[in-house]
């Protein structure tokens, strides 16, 4: 999708339902009266207005809806003139010729260019000219034309395209380019006769013009190569435009006098042509565009990236946003490096506010490194002793040392059956336990003494395994 600048008519890349409304001068046939206007009406023509009134003879028009404007020649008294959109605040912005035609505008350059000559035609004469928006800094960019008339501007490719035409009505007239300074400027097509409306598609390399001596609509490649009649047989066709988004094409046609003046349209290769107003002197016409925030020609509502200029629309990973403000250009899945950098996923797992790139324990929510007992299980120490339960081999008493003497995964400090040191060994406790006998406990043991609770009658059985000290027992029916 692209958006053209073009001698009186600047159309968007907007569907059809959200096309703006057709703005377009309208001239009084004397041409020295001062009853020419600026109307406007919906896209498909209907809902006719007026704006401004009291003009003379009023030619080329653009717009900037940026800033909510419209911008017109009027030769009529010499100037270059703007107003809101609906008409108010009318002020004169750049002096003019009686001979100016066509007005196109770079937004975001800030500058306005159009077609100067004075009328009777005197040989180098005509020029190109521009200034500020608000007409400040006038210069001339181009000097020693004969009669330029449209004009339209290639921001993509830094292009300005005019028509010159001589005056003869011969076909001697020419279309040329140069950069948007003035420079380089290269001769592309002549043999024309009145072409005073031009529009330019560069990316499809070609351009268009209305021709109002052979009355038809032509186009060729952006070399000049490959001249085709698109539309014959109409009256005096003035202006043209491009609205490329839908292939469509915009002229209009009027003569003094004529009884079908009309604005018209058509499809690009000039089929589905129809017409969309009637009567009046139309010239000079424009479709209100959709916003281009960037200037790169391409609406805010299509442009991959409305903020940066991107005339390509490159977007090498398809992701709908464009490589000049995708942060990862070649990963699908994001528009910025985040914490996990391009070409890695920046999810969370297990949702703990560290994403899987940073957290060791991915699974995990309770931990993001390993720690000594691996993810999934907890590095809690309940004794406190330094060291982590799932390796403490005595978690619910401290053991910092972890000895464990008789081998068996039991910290001494919680084992009561660890052996006795070898060097100190401890008799062992003989308990006799008749569980048939009701008497107390016959203690066999060398110290004569039962431990706590085990001789008192009528014990229960279990009590015999509550060990204390070294020592191990031995059961005895």
């Amino acid at each position: 999708m692209r958006l053209v600048y073009v001698s009186a008519l600047f159309l968007s890349f907007t569907a059809s339902a959200l096309a703006g409304p057709i703005y377009w001068t309208e001239i009084d046939p004397p041409h020295i009266g001062t009853n020419s206007a600026v109307k406007r009406a919906n896209a498909d023509g209907s809902g006719v207005e007026t704006l401004i009134t009291g003009l003379q003879h009023p030619r080329g028009m653009t717009l900037d809806i940026l800033h909510n404007k419209m911008y017109w020649t009027e030769p009529g008294i010499l100037a270059i003139r703007r107003a809101n959109l609906d008409g108010t605040g009318v002020e004169t912005v750049a002096a003019a010729t009686n001979g100016t035609g066509g007005v196109v505008l770079d937004v975001l350059g800030g500058k306005m260019y159009w077609t100067n000559v004075q009328l009777p035609v005197v040989a180098g004469e005509g020029r190109i000219r521009r200034a500020n928006l608000d007409g400040s800094v006038a210069e001339d960019l181009v000097i020693n034309l004969m009669l330029p008339v449209g004009i339209a501007l290639d921001l993509q490719q830094g292009k300005m395209y005019w028509t010159d035409l001589e005056g003869n009505l011969n076909g001697t007239g020419k279309i040329q380019r140069s950069n948007l300074d003035g420079t380089n400027v290269e001769t592309l097509l002549t043999g024309i006769d009145e072409a005073y409306g031009l529009a330019v598609d560069a990316v499809g390399g070609k351009m268009y013009w209305p021709d109002a001596v052979t009355d038809r609509i032509q186009r060729a490649n952006l070399d000049g190569t490959v001249v085709e009649d698109l539309v014959v047989g109409l009256n005096t066709p003035t202006t043209i435009g491009l609205d490329l988004a839908e292939g469509k094409m915009y002229w209009t046609d009027s003569v003094h006098g004529g009884p079908i003046n009309r604005i018209e349209r058509a499809n690009l290769d000039g089929s589905d042509r129809e017409v969309i107003v009637s009567g009046g002197f139309p010239w000079g016409i424009a479709v209100e565009p959709a916003l281009d925030t960037d200037g790169d020609g391409i609406p805010d509502m299509y442009d991959n990236c409305p903020s940066t200029s991107n005339t390509m629309q490159t977007d090498t990973d398809n992701d709908g946003i464009g490589d000049v403000c995708d942060g990862c250009p070649l990963d699908p899945d994001k528009v910025a490096p985040g914490i996990c950098g391009c070409g890695i996923s920046n999810v969370d797992s297990d949702n703990d506010g560290t994403p899987n790139c940073l957290d060791g324990c991915p699974n995990d929510p309770n931990k993001t490194v390993p720690g000594i007992c691996g993810c999934g299980q907890s590095d809690l120490d309940s004794d406190r002793d330094g060291i982590a339960n799932c390796v403490d081999n005595c978690i619910n008493m401290p053991n910092a040392d972890q000895s464990d003497i008789d081998g068996d995964g039991w910290g001494d400090a919680c084992d009561a059956m660890a052996a006795p040191p070898m060097d100190n060994p401890t008799p062992p406790i003989i308990i006799h336990y008749d569980l048939s006998d009701p008497e107390p406990i016959e203690d066999d043991s060398p110290d004569g003494m039962c431990g706590v609770g085990l001789c008192a009658t009528g014990a229960a059985p279990m009590m015999p395994f509550m060990l204390f000290g070294w020592g191990w027992m031995r059961f005895r029916k």
